[in-house]
């Protein structure tokens, strides 16, 4: 049911000198629309983390048409499926980042007919129905901001975390794909004495020989690391990451139809301190695995 794509890791500058390209505009956030769940957090996250442009807000589809503006970026939620000549298929969702282009503004088109430049792309983990839903019947998913529940590791706590890596990244001015895995020697060794936390989404299993969402037994996946641990919710986690204050590290699991993504977050400062992306079919490759944390408490030994 699947072609390879390339795909990196959870955070994806595409382009070079990107700050260049909004840091004198606004930025919007495109939604169905302005009342959505929880719409007041995930703008205030925005309003305090996004820092690269003159300022942030929130904007309705319908309200984009003919009134794209040059020098402003965009935020969207969007799911993409590519086909190959067979018919198979893989589908991705995530938050895409990016400028109409200038004949979009001229003309006066909508996001959706514009041409436009994605400048980043944050990748994201959906439910099992959703990926059915793209895979078999090719249908738009259509969620508002707030993913519909559709959506793992997503509130304005984990967006937080995000934007914080994205905006350090695009500072840089360099394209940033972190295909390479990362291993932050010095923290890792945090993680001897302080709780790994594990939010319950990354149990989840999906494939082709999985029926329903069916749950991993958090015991079996960490039995070869010997190192504090706890399950949480992700909402649990989501208002722990609000929270400035406090810091923890949690395991952050992302998956998509050619692979998969293992890091480890410092839930204050967002930073990876560690990541392993492996890339494979989708039946092979979607799940969190016991040798993936063992592969991770080697890591901390190791340093």
């Amino acid at each position: 049911m699947c072609i390879s794509v390339s795909v990196r890791a959870q955070v994806i500058v595409l382009q070079k000198n990107a700050l260049d390209k909004i840091k004198n505009g606004h930025s919007h956030v495109i939604v169905t629309s302005l009342n959505f769940p929880r719409a007041h957090e995930f703008l205030a996250v925005f309003k305090k983390y996004w820092t690269v442009t003159k300022g942030v807000d929130l904007q309705t589809a319908q309200a984009t048409d003919g009134n794209l503006v040059s020098g402003d970026s965009y935020f969207i939620l969007e799911e993409h499926t590519v086909k190959n000549n067979s018919g198979a298929s893989a589908v991705y969702v995530y938050l895409n980042f990016g400028i109409p282009s200038e004949r979009a503004v001229k003309k006066k088109k909508g996001w959706k007919e514009a041409v436009a430049i994605s400048l980043a792309h944050i990748e994201l983990s959906a439910d099992l129905n959703t990926m059915v839903v793209g895979y078999l019947r090719g249908k738009e998913l259509g969620f508002d901001f707030d993913g519909g529940g559709h959506l793992y590791h997503w509130g304005p706590g984990f967006l937080k975390n995000y934007l914080i890596q994205l905006n350090a990244m695009i500072q840089t001015s360099k394209e940033k794909d972190f295909a390479e895995a990362v291993t932050d020697k010095k923290q890792l060794q945090n993680l001897k004495t302080q709780t790994l936390y594990c939010p319950g989404d990354n149990l989840y299993r999906m494939g082709i020989f999985v029926k329903g969402d069916k749950a991993s037994d958090i015991k079996e996946l960490f039995e070869d690391y010997k190192y504090p641990y706890r399950e949480v919710t992700d909402d649990e986690l989501d208002k722990i990451l609000l929270d400035d204050s406090k810091e923890i590290y949690y395991l952050l699991f992302v998956r998509n139809a050619t692979g998969k993504l293992v890091a480890v977050v410092n839930s204050k400062t967002g930073a990876i301190i560690y990541s392993r992306y492996n890339e494979g079919t989708f039946s092979i490759s979607s799940n969190l695995k016991s040798g993936d944390l063992k592969y991770l408490y080697k890591a901390i030994n190791k340093n």
